[in-house]
């Protein structure tokens, strides 16, 4: 119900990119990602990134660092 302190938590979306001018379906991205709650300032996200375009796909891990001063 609720991240305190010292969690994990798993996170996630799905992004649909829609074109008025070209293919109507550009692009859709996905990413799953494992954090960590350290504190009310500070979570961490390691996670994948898949996207794919309509002439080509690709992935990637990331690493993202969240603050809250």
């Amino acid at each position: 119900k609720s991240i305190i302190d010292k969690t994990f938590y798993l996170s996630g979306y799905h992004e649909l990119f829609l074109n008025g001018k070209g293919p109507t379906l550009d692009r859709l991205r996905l990413y799953g990602a494992l954090g960590y709650f350290i504190n009310k300032k500070i979570k961490i996200e390691l996670g994948y990134l898949s996207q794919i375009q309509t002439n080509k796909s690709r992935g990637q891990f990331q690493m993202a660092v969240f603050t809250n001063y």
